[in-house]
């Protein structure tokens, strides 16, 4: 399971650290004329960040040079370039919550997909939730972060799954207990991955988001 600070679902620009707002902003909208096959002035720019002033917008870009995003240049005649091309990224559908211990109120909607890069899903299927609570936080897994989920192998022991019984979906451990799989929700008591507990398994935590 990776760990991974993301700037989802604001905007899928991954170790965005040192940057500004505003920085952060100008990167944004460089990467996706790029992925739009565009290369704007300064000015387009400035319209595009709410600038009017191009000393301003200069003094952005300059910044991004001196961080390493942009290679040097005059910024002149749709002149700017990035360091490296954007990552490819694909959409994930985004499954709600999941309950880890004891449940806290997110009144913030989610959307019903998500952008993360294509190099985290690769041919399995794979859904997002929202962590609900932290009853996982001793595995670095905390309120509010977004798990990226995926299907198709089953569990094994020390991996977290999210697990699903009626509407309810729950973040858990697994544990092998007296020769049989379980899964444990911070916690609580171990429930036997059985027909009997009437609990699914949606897939294993692959990734860890967090919100900058």
């Amino acid at each position: 399971m990776r760990s991974q600070e993301a700037f989802l679902p604001l905007h899928p620009r991954i170790f965005m650290k040192g940057l500004s707002p505003k920085q952060k902003q100008v990167l944004e909208i460089l990467e996706d004329a790029v992925r739009e096959g565009q290369h704007l002035t300064v000015r387009e720019i400035g319209d595009r960040i709410g600038v009017s002033s191009t000393c301003t917008v200069h003094q952005h870009l300059k910044a991004l040079e001196r961080k390493g995003y942009l290679k040097p240049t005059n910024h002149r005649h749709r002149s700017i370039q990035l360091t490296s091309p954007p990552r490819p990224f694909v959409p994930v559908p985004v499954g709600g919550n999941a309950v880890a211990g004891e449940a806290q109120g997110h009144d913030e909607p989610l959307p019903e997909r998500m952008l993360v890069p294509s190099e985290w899903v690769g041919q399995d299927e794979s859904v997002l939730f929202r962590v609900v609570g932290n009853g996982l936080a001793d595995a670095a897994i905390r309120d509010g972060d977004l798990v990226l989920v995926t299907r198709g192998r089953e569990p094994s022991s020390g991996d977290v799954v999210v697990t699903q019984k009626g509407e309810q979906a729950e973040l858990s451990w697994v544990t092998a207990e007296n020769g049989c799989l379980c899964v444990r929700n911070g916690g609580t008591t171990a429930i036997p991955l059985t027909q009997e507990s009437e609990l699914t398994v949606l897939g294993r935590v692959s990734v860890v988001i967090r919100r900058l």
